[in-house]
């Protein structure tokens, strides 16, 4: 599956830490596993895209960031 979520802002000068919900549904067609997978940035969806550091909770089903700019 491919999820692309856009979440935009006019703020300077924050942190924000985003939480991403997910299906095992969601998922399930993944190669590999749960384990890898990842939260990616880019200012456009033409991109480029940047991996963003991504704590994954495997039971909860929740991808974690720590970001200063969308």
């Amino acid at each position: 599956a491919e999820a692309v979520w856009q979440i935009e802002s006019d703020r300077t000068n924050f942190t924000a830490t985003v939480t991403l919900r997910y299906t095992d549904l969601e998922i399930a067609g993944l190669s590999g596993n749960e384990s890898n997978l990842r939260v990616y940035r880019a200012s456009s969806l033409s991109g480029p895209w940047s991996e963003h550091p991504t704590v994954l909770d495997p039971s909860a089903n929740t991808a974690t960031f720590t970001t200063t700019g969308f």
